[in-house]
């Protein structure tokens, strides 16, 4: 007994394995050997059959009620094992049968519909059993439920094609770092691998504080049209609800939905809306369509959705950073075309002083001089008077023009001794009186730092005694650990500070903002016709920008 049933298990094994059987017959082994055979390779119990090619079936055992069928039944004739098959796999597995009818043997996998409605798969092994002249008598088959197997091969396949597509799609995204085509890519893969209608992705956009529709695939283009940007509070009450992943099954059952209509317009039934998160921060969110009849999703393709997602975060989030470097280098760019102008205006500048001022006043000392040569004593003393009087205010006139290029005491005595000075001056000159009020400028700062609140504060001020028609001045200056802030504010007559910074007069403006972000700072003018102007810089100190206020 214990050889044929090591036999026996040699056939079960091979077909649990999938290989081809021998041709060895299964005549003579008892129902016992066999279905003790089969629990010993941890088998579904074995249905055994046999027919005869005459008389039909002429046994089988009693295991067949595991498909919700009795032998009884079977073999009496009131139900055909045949009529139990799937319809759509009769006609290939009563082909196999006759194209494999001479060899004796032939194996066949298909589905049949128990009793109780179930579709379930089986591994039928036949022998065919021949008289001495070869002819076909007799059946002898061995049935084994092979249906968790079936689904376990199913899920296998589905995992691996989801594995293959996200690579595919990494492959893509990976490859781009134009934000535009990360998006069209985006939406165009995952129509393609989930079988949907459409997809399309939102971005986030802080100046609202909206979800904005950037990219699509498969949408009518209308759609666009009718789309409303979604407030972000809006989708993260909807995230709260029904987590990073909202699936809506029925859209029209939902018409409190944001953007229904144009849901209801175009026949989505079914909305998969996945929120992209890279490090936790929302950027988007990938929107999934499906037209006219409402779809349920399989885990597998939610799984496949929340790997598309997870890549998609990642490789928006990698092109936001590109296109931001690309923007802050054409600025840089735009900064470093705008000092060379700068430059070339203060060398301009200073040449029409040298000529017009220092010039003119050199020209006029030296006739001086060259017509004092033949004058008699008492109009020489006169003639070298006037000589003087015009040195001095050559020297003057020098010193002025020094004193606007650099102060010296900037790098001498520092940013405070250096404003002081300047305000008192600013005062005499311009009739302005300036309120000043500063704390913990007593240290020294970084050249660049010192140089920029110097000018920044000089440029402000120009300004407010050209344009403000006022009469005082308020300049706040404080320093913490992290950076040099300023405010200066005059209630006077200010100005539309948009259309000012898109003129060709904006230069100090441009002038002023620039020089903070040069240095990795920031300069905010608040301003409106009649309402005055609040001009607020912060410089960073060692890399770092403040914006708390350290004085009253």
């Amino acid at each position: 007994m214990e050889s044929v049933t090591g036999e026996v298990q040699s056939h079960v094994q091979m077909t649990r394995d999938s290989k081809p059987l021998s041709r060895s017959s299964l005549q003579g082994y008892s129902e016992d050997v066999l279905w003790q055979a089969a629990l010993s390779l941890g088998l579904s119990p074995m249905v055994l059959f046999r027919w005869s090619m005459d008389k039909g079936l002429e046994y089988v055992s009693e295991s067949v009620a595991q498909f919700g069928f009795s032998a009884a039944e079977l073999l009496s004739g009131e139900i055909s094992w045949l009529a139990q098959v799937y319809p759509q796999d009769l006609p290939r597995i009563q082909q196999q049968a006759l194209d494999s009818m001479a060899q004796g043997f032939y194996r066949r996998e298909y589905r049949i519909v128990t009793r109780d409605g179930q579709v379930r798969w089986v591994d039928e092994c036949t022998q065919v059993q021949c008289d001495a002249s070869g002819k076909a008598v007799s059946n002898q088959v061995v049935l084994v439920d092979i249906t968790d197997r079936k689904r376990r091969q199913d899920q296998l396949q589905q995992e691996i094609a989801r594995n293959q597509a996200l690579l595919r799609v990494a492959e893509r995204l990976n490859v781009q770092l134009d934000l535009f085509t990360v998006l069209s890519t985006l939406c165009e893969e995952t129509t393609r691998d989930l079988d949907v209608t459409a997809a399309s992705v939102t971005l986030y956009r802080p100046a609202d504080d909206t979800l904005v529709l950037r990219a699509q695939h498969g949408l009518p283009a209308d759609y666009l049209q009718r789309f409303v940007p979604t407030p972000r509070v809006v989708h993260e009450e909807y995230v709260q609800r029904m987590g990073r992943r909202i699936i809506i099954p029925d859209v029209q059952a939902m018409p409190s939905l944001p953007n229904a209509e144009a849901y209801a317009h175009h026949n989505v039934r079914t909305l998969i809306v996945v929120s992209l998160e890279p490090h936790d921060q929302l950027v988007g969110t990938l929107n999934i369509y499906v037209m006219r009849q409402p779809r349920t999703f399989a885990a597998g393709d939610l799984a496949l959705i929340d790997g598309l997602a997870s890549f998609a975060a990642t490789a928006i989030s990698n092109a936001q950073l590109y296109e931001r470097a690309n923007v802050a280098q054409r600025q840089l760019q735009v900064l470093s075309r705008r000092l060379v102008e700068v430059q070339e205006t203060e060398r301009r500048h200073i040449a029409r002083e040298l000529h017009d001022e220092v010039g003119q006043a050199l020209t006029g000392l030296k006739l001086l001089l060259e017509t004092s040569v033949h004058l008699p004593p008492d109009a020489l003393r006169a003639r070298l008077a006037e000589a003087q009087a015009l040195a001095a205010e050559l020297m003057a006139d020098v010193r002025n023009l020094s004193l606007n290029l650099r102060p010296a005491m900037l790098d001498d005595l520092g940013l405070l001794p250096t404003l002081q000075w300047y305000f008192g001056r600013y005062m005499s000159q311009t009739q302005v009186r300036v309120v000043f009020k500063h704390a913990r400028l007593e240290a020294r700062f970084g050249s660049e730092v010192e140089t920029a609140a110097y000018r920044i504060v000089q440029e402000a001020l120009t300004n407010v005694a050209r344009y403000a028609g006022v009469n005082e001045v308020t300049v706040r200056i404080w320093a913490d650990d992290r950076a040099l802030n300023m405010q200066i504010e005059d209630q006077g007559n200010g100005f539309d500070s948009e259309a000012t910074l898109l003129s060709a007069s904006s230069s100090g403006l441009t002038g002023m903002r620039e020089r903070a972000t040069l240095l990795g700072g920031s300069l905010e003018i608040e301003t409106a016709p009649g309402k005055g102007v609040s001009l607020t810089a912060a410089l960073p100190l060692n890399g770092r920008t403040a914006c708390d206020n350290g004085i009253e």
